[in-house]
């Protein structure tokens, strides 16, 4: 399997005030371990495995009253 995806390291930015928006995280889920994967990657999935792909939220917009 094969993730190309963005927005792991910086979060999505915010405008006119508005605060950064929540950060993405992809992890493997194998058996008991957890692995957090870098945002681009190439890897084997087995029978079982769970792929978690948490995606970001967006930036606001404006400060927050």
């Amino acid at each position: 399997m094969t993730i190309l995806s963005e927005r792991r390291v910086h979060s999505p930015y915010g405008l006119k005030g508005g605060k950064p928006g929540k950060r993405c995280v992809n992890r493997l889920v194998r058996g008991k371990s957890k692995r957090t994967l870098n945002s681009k990657v190439n890897l084997r999935a087995r029978s079982g495995d769970h792929i978690l792909i948490l995606t970001p939220g967006g930036g606001g917009h404006g400060k927050a009253d």
